[in-house]
């Protein structure tokens, strides 16, 4: 008895419906293969890694100068700062300034808590564009970086978030002081200048009234001294 020879059609028919059979019976489309797409992987944290492997770099790491840097700028006292300053002049500041160290050294290393103490000299530089404004108005100081002899500290936020930075106060200060020096400066180029006084042939100016003093012998006139001016 002969039979019929299958055609290869049929026979790719049936392969077709058994493998979609099976599929099917798992629950999954047979056009999608593996799982869903893996959640992408949180970027890696330098300073977790130095802490965990070499706590002594953190002195000296861009993530610590960064936070540094972020510190003496979250800590400028507004009221010392023009009112009529613009907005921009801090954050150009705070987006130039470059902060770098040398002979950075641990003090001391608390593995109970992960705070990492450190000491080094820091060296503020600041944008050019802006030093070179700040020339033009006020030549003789030396606008262009700031340095201080400084100890500062690293360690992890209690939710593990973040990270905390301390700076000494000496050197906050001197800083911040710059910063607000550089501000109202920059501030002053800014304010309109008095027309000067043309006197006709008919009118005579009277002469300026002295501005009042104090018993201490300090005007107090109209004009604003710059406070945390540099030297």
């Amino acid at each position: 008895m002969h039979h019929a020879p299958i055609g290869r059609a049929v026979i790719a028919g049936a392969l077709a419906a058994v493998l979609g059979s099976a599929l099917a019976g798992c629950g999954k489309n047979p056009m999608s293969f593996g799982g869903p797409p893996a959640t992408p992987a949180p970027p890696p944290d330098p300073t977790a890694t130095l802490l965990a492997t070499n706590p002594a770099m953190i002195c000296a790491s861009p993530e610590t100068m960064a936070g540094v840097k972020a510190l003496v700028f979250q800590n400028l006292d507004a009221s010392q700062i023009n009112t009529a300053a613009n907005p921009a002049y801090k954050t150009q500041l705070l987006a130039g300034v470059v902060v770098t160290n040398t002979v950075s050294r641990l003090e001391q290393y608390r593995a109970d808590i992960k705070r990492v103490s450190c000491s080094a000299k820091l060296t503020f530089t600041w944008p050019p564009a802006l030093v070179a404004r700040l020339k033009t108005q006020r030549p003789t100081p030396d606008w262009a970086k700031d340095i201080v002899d400084a100890t500062y500290s690293i360690q992890p936020q209690a939710d593990g978030k973040g990270y905390v930075y301390t700076l000494d106060q000496a050197s906050a200060h001197s800083v911040t002081d710059s910063v607000t020096g550089m501000i109202n400066t920059l501030a002053e180029a800014d304010a309109p200048q008095s027309p000067p006084f043309h006197a006709d042939d008919s009118t005579t100016p009277s002469p300026p009234r002295p501005a009042a003093r104090d018993d201490a012998g300090d005007a107090s006139g109209d004009s604003q001294s710059l406070s945390g001016s540099r030297h």
